[in-house]
C-alpha cells in the first residue's frame, strides 16, 4: 500500500497546523501528529478507507476537508 497525499490534503493539513499554532499552540503538534499517524496506519489497515473512483485505489476521510489517495502496490 502506498499513500499519496494530494496537494489539497497537504494544504489542508498545513492550514490546520497554522490555525492551531495561532489559536491553540499547545494542541498544534499533537493534533497534526495524530492526523498524520492515522493516515499512515492505512498502510497496515487499508480497509479502513473506502474504495476510490479508480480500480485499485481508495480514499480516506479522516477530517472532512482532508483526503489522501491510496493505491495498492503492484
Amino acid at each position: 500500500m502506498r499513500i499519496r497525499w494530494t496537494v489539497p490534503a497537504a494544504d489542508d493539513l498545513q492550514n490546520i497546523k497554522n490555525y492551531l499554532q495561532q489559536n491553540y499552540p499547545h494542541f498544534a503538534e499533537p493534533t497534526v501528529r495524530t492526523i498524520y499517524q492515522r493516515i499512515r496506519s492505512l498502510k497496515t489497515s487499508p480497509n479502513w478507507g473506502r474504495p476510490g473512483h479508480r480500480t485499485g485505489t481508495g480514499t480516506c476521510d479522516y477530517a472532512p476537508a482532508l483526503r489522501c489517495g491510496l493505491r495498492g502496490e503492484s
